[in-house]
């Protein structure tokens, strides 16, 4: 039994091993020679139509050619030089017709079919219809008034050229080609009638085909290959199809698809008779395979036996055998060792792309293809207008993403714990930036492109916003289907919003310098208008109504630039050590007896001393104003939070201090918020969402600079309907100085009178009132507009008991630089710098013999000035010279 079986098993398995590829390899063909065979056969008949259609096109040149050179020689008066070529062509007539109203003015007698003498109406109005100055056209099928013919025309101006044409050379061409028992050829014309027709029946009764499928595909201009039923024929037809330009003809070769099938069958036939002695022969094979088999394993079983029983046996030699056994396993080991290969390339791919640092996920975008290829847009501006109009495909296609896998820096880009989350979420709700970088990947995606990078704005799970470099690119054998592909994103958030900040920073510097510029101007304007004011105050016999509002006027300007001045940190600032507790009690105080009672108000600030260096009017200046902008934005009331705290690592973190202590001075509101686009532009001057003459925009922008001219910083942190948060981050000192003494003058001395004062100044409208005011207080007034003129007062030996200078002056000089080659001369020379642009200089001396007085300033301002600099005399003093 046991060899009964084996033996068997061996003839089925030989048999199978040998029969089925030769089963296989001839039922191949049987399966699919009928399409095999329909697709040569659409071929052929589109190589057959196209043939013909190059042959017609010639015809048609060679017309062309002849009706041109008709023309010429009409239009120039010359014998008819085209009589052969147009005899050769096969041209019943060629006319000569005037267009108004159809008389034939010559003819040319062709195949003794002449011209009638005039045309009627009908055929005139048909003819000039198709006529084109300096151009031949072609008509479709006539035959109404005698044998079927093609017109051909060419405008000549007032008249035109009409030729008609036999069908012989068309007829002759459509014959050529018949094969088989039903292929043939047939010709149409521009509106479907047949021209040429292997059916005498259907040529002569000139069949209108425009309602058969292939023949319209023709008419429209169209080339290619369709099965259609035949009306005439009553059966279905498979035709390659093609038209002739300019003279709007069509060529169709069509053949029965009966026809194509009854081969098919045939083959078929043939075939089954092949399989059936292959498969006997695979039999005979399988026979003779088995029995070797056999007999090498009996003897292998014949060798295990006789070891068994101690005996030798018969000699086993492995080298005779016909099949090696040692060669099957050899091959199994070579298998496995591939096998353990690929597993192992399998898993170092899989480390790499779990464990690369850049955001990786593999993407099917197969549904965003269909979805494509579906619309049929005939280019990429007809798919650009599209998108355009249909902004929501682009949101459907989003939907069609499917995330196959992704690594684990993908995943904490996205905060998702798996893909599932992904898909759930962060694949659905794409923002606009984000539909916009997926409108610009279908766009390549249509044009065939597999890759692309563009910056974009993602969104995580939590809302997040995070700013990548994103790349795409279709991995290789998927270019068709885009079921695969890799995308990789980079995370330039940090790069995003440090080219912000120095955008934000650099545009804050511009605009500083600019408004500092104007500030400088305006402030000599403001010095010029209040001193003349005041100077008009001092007339008894003028309006003093009239006078205050200017005097008015000049202080809401000096206010103004004073704000611009805050801005562009060019401010005159005297910092000094504040208790920072104790401020906090003082603006307590006034903003309770400020702010309306509807807002309550809450001030937090350690027990601790702690002290800040800043200017402590600016300081209460900045805070006040955005209490006051705080009070604004709660018109039903709120709570209105003051914060004095040390600034800890996290606040300051981001921040463009220099290292040190700060303490964070903060005004929180819980009012209307501001939206994106206004904490943008919060700190920019001049911008305000207040409504006109309500707010000039500067507040904020004060504060901002202040804070940055007091070696700090201003942050606002906003939500719109829950509030706002704005910071001032100021440096923390150790201990508060002691105040030094201020000079404070005795009353019960005599003023400083009768002084010979110096003023270098250069603007002409300043300098002019500073003598009107210096003079009207009893000085001797010295004008010098520039340094050098200057120095020549000095040379000429007059004495000087006091320089007023301004600091900034023509061609880079400053007023402070001929301060100082003064003192070299007098090193006790009492000086008044005046500047509407006050900015510092660390050469300007710091002592008791230096004020400085900013523009604009009243008279009295600056003889108060005079009289603290100068110490009191009972004498006026004696005029010194400074001459060499």
């Amino acid at each position: 039994m046991l060899k009964l079986n084996l033996k068997t098993c061996l003839m089925v398995v030989t048999s199978l091993v040998s029969g089925l590829p030769i089963i296989a390899f001839l039922l191949w063909p049987c399966t699919s020679v009928y399409n095999l065979n329909l697709r040569e056969v659409e071929k052929r008949h589109l190589v057959m139509a196209e043939g013909m259609a190059a042959s017609l096109e010639y015809y048609r040149d060679d017309l062309i050619a002849a009706m041109e050179t008709f023309a010429i020689d009409v239009s120039e008066g010359r014998a008819l030089e085209a009589q052969p070529f147009i005899e050769n062509l096969d041209f019943y007539h060629v006319c000569v017709v005037r267009k108004s109203d159809g008389v034939i003015v010559a003819s040319y007698l062709g195949n003794d079919f002449p011209c009638a003498t005039q045309l009627p109406e009908h055929r005139l109005a048909y003819s000039t219809s198709m006529v084109v100055d300096g151009k031949v056209t072609f008509g479709g099928l006539e035959h109404a008034d005698g044998p079927p013919r093609v017109m051909v025309f060419v405008g000549l101006g007032e008249h035109f050229v009409q030729g008609a044409i036999s069908l012989v050379t068309i007829k002759k061409m459509q014959s050529y080609l018949q094969f088989g028992e039903t292929g043939h050829a047939v010709i149409v014309d521009r509106s479907g009638r047949v021209i040429a027709h292997p059916s005498a029946a259907t040529e002569e009764s000139r069949e209108d085909l425009s309602a058969v499928p292939i023949v319209q595909a023709i008419m429209r201009g169209d080339t290619g290959v369709m099965q259609f039923f035949s009306p005439s024929n009553e059966e279905d037809y498979i035709g390659g199809y093609t038209t002739i330009p300019v003279a709007d003809w069509g060529v169709m070769v069509a053949q029965s698809v009966n026809e194509v099938q009854k081969a098919t069958v045939r083959f078929n036939y043939e075939v089954v008779w092949v399989l059936f002695v292959g498969f006997l022969g695979s039999l005979v094979i399988a026979f003779f395979t088995a029995r070797s088999f056999e007999k090498r394993i009996k003897d292998i079983q014949d060798a295990v036996v006789n070891i068994a029983k101690g005996t030798h046996g018969a000699r086993f030699d492995e080298h005779d055998r016909k099949i090696n056994i040692v060669e099957f396993r050899e091959m199994e080991i070579g298998v496995s060792a591939i096998v353990r290969k690929i597993s192992a390339s399998e898993d170092r791919y899989h480390n790499l792309f779990e464990n690369v640092p850049v955001a990786s996920r593999e993407e099917d975008l197969s549904g965003i293809k269909r979805r494509i290829d579906a619309l049929n847009c005939k280019d990429v501006a007809a798919f650009e207008q599209y998108l355009d109009a249909h902004p929501e495909f682009v949101v459907e296609c989003s939907q069609a993403i499917e995330v196959i896998d992704a690594n684990a820096a993908s995943l904490a880009l996205y905060e998702a714990r798996n893909v599932d989350d992904i898909n759930r979420v962060s694949m659905k709700e794409f923002k606009d930036d984000s539909l916009h970088f997926l409108r610009d990947a279908m766009i390549a995606m249509y044009k065939g492109e597999t890759r692309d990078t563009r910056e974009v704005s993602i969104t995580s799970i939590s809302g997040e916003v995070r700013h990548v470099i994103a790349t795409w690119c279709v991995l290789p054998g998927y270019e068709q289907s885009f079921s695969r592909s890799l995308m990789t994103s980079v995370d330039v958030t940090e790069q995003v919003e440090a080219e912000k900040a120095l955008h934000h920073a650099q545009k804050m510097e511009a605009l500083g310098q600019l408004t500092g510029g104007i500030a400088h101007d305006f402030n000599n304007l403001l010095t010029v208008l209040g001193g003349n004011a005041e100077l008009l105050a001092l007339d008894s016999e003028l309006d003093n109504d009239l006078v205050e509002p200017i005097q008015n006027a000049v202080k809401r300007g000096a206010e103004l630039t004073q704000r611009l001045l805050a801005f562009s940190r060019k401010q005159t600032l005297k910092p000094q050590s504040i208790n920072v507790l104790a401020l906090a009690k003082e603006i307590g105080t006034i903003l309770r007896r400020t702010l309306p009672t509807n807002i309550e108000i809450q001030i937090i600030a350690d027990e601790e001393t702690v002290f800040v260096c800043a200017d402590p009017g600016q300081l209460e200046a900045a805070l006040l104003n955005l209490a006051i902008n705080a009070r604004d934005a709660m018109p039903q009331g709120g709570v209105l939070e003051l914060a004095f705290k040390p600034a800890t690592p996290a606040q300051l973190a981001g921040l463009e201090l220099q290292p040190g202590e700060y303490v964070v001075c903060s005004v929180t509101d819980n009012g209307e918020g501001m939206t994106d686009k206004t904490l943008n532009h919060a700190f920019e001057p001049f911008y305000t969402t207040k409504g006109v003459g309500k707010g000039s925009g500067l507040g904020l922008s004060m504060v901002y600079g202040f804070a940055r001219q007091s070696n700090g910083t201003a942050k606002i942190k906003s939500v719109q309907g829950q509030g706002t948060t704005i910071s001032l981050f100021l440096p923390q000192v150790i201990e508060a100085p002691e105040a030094a003494a201020s000079r404070i003058p005795d009353v019960d001395v005599v003023k400083a009178n009768g002084l010979r004062i110096l003023v270098l100044e250069d603007d002409p409208e300043v300098l002019k009132y500073l003598e009107r005011v210096l003079s009207q207080f009893g000085h001797t007034v010295l004008l010098a507009p520039t340094i050098g003129v200057a120095w020549t007062l000095i040379d000429d030996g007059l004495g000087v008991d006091l320089l007023i200078s301004d600091v900034l002056l023509p061609g880079r000089q400053k007023g402070s630089d001929f301060v100082h080659d003064l003192r070299q001369r007098k090193p006790d020379c009492p000086v008044i710098f005046i500047s509407g642009h006050p900015n510092v200089d660390e050469a300007v001396p710091d002592d008791g013999n230096t004020e400085w007085l900013t523009k604009p300033f009243s008279g009295q301002d600056l003889e108060d000035t005079i009289q603290r600099l100068l110490p009191p005399q009972a004498p006026p003093r004696e005029a010194v010279a400074y001459a060499d």
